[in-house]
């Protein structure tokens, strides 16, 4: 009983089954952060759009440099399991690309 409770207290990190298919999650992770920083140094310096996503971006990608084992990556970005970061990524990076096209007052083209 008493293990149970301690057990439901824990987070369960997702077991990816293949050791090749961990390695291309974080890959891919670092490839998404990677464009996102490329696409938003496009901005002004001075956005604070820009800043903020830098700030962002800029730290995940050194997790995911930083760190190899995937469990490691999920705990100290503290957002979800690995799906989920490459999710949140991936929309990300959408939203950046959405504002670099929609909106010329936020990246200096009149």
């Amino acid at each position: 009983m008493k293990r149970n409770s301690l057990m439901a207290q824990v987070k369960q990190t997702r077991r990816m089954a293949d050791p090749l298919v961990s390695m291309l999650a974080r890959r891919y992770l670092l490839d998404l952060y990677t464009r996102m920083l490329d696409k938003v140094a496009l901005a002004p310096e001075i956005e604070p759009y820009r800043e903020c996503v830098e700030e962002y971006a800029s730290e995940r990608l050194r997790i995911c440099r930083e760190e190899v084992d995937l469990s490691m990556i999920e705990k100290r970005i503290d957002c979800g399991p690995i799906p989920n970061l490459i999710t949140q990524a991936r929309i990300e990076l959408h939203q950046v690309n959405f504002a670099h096209k929609r909106a010329p007052w936020l990246f200096g083209r009149y």
